[in-house]
């Protein structure tokens, strides 16, 4: 699971994303990470601006071993999520 509308490179200070994410629903996401991913992350949602009315009901996601990590940053409201954000 993954939501993102800029990713870290040397260019993004000097031309900034203008991009606005807004009206995102997850529901019933299920299923096991790859594990590609390390430290048992199976979701980021990154915003560079905040993005707003986010949501996820019904999600299901492990990792192929350990705890299940949900990297969240810049989201307007994580309580309509149907889990816990990480710190990233």
């Amino acid at each position: 699971m993954k939501l993102a509308d800029v990713f870290a490179h040397s260019s993004c200070a000097e031309f900034p994303s203008t991009l606005s994410i807004s009206d995102v629903h997850y529901i019933n996401v299920t299923g096991t990470s790859s594990g590609v991913v390390a430290n048992g992350t199976v979701a980021t949602l990154k915003c560079s601006e905040t993005c707003q009315d986010v949501t996820a009901v019904g999600t299901n996601l492990s990792p192929p071993n350990g705890t299940a990590r949900y990297l969240c940053s810049n989201l307007a409201d994580e309580s309509t999520l149907d889990f816990q954000c990480t710190d990233q």
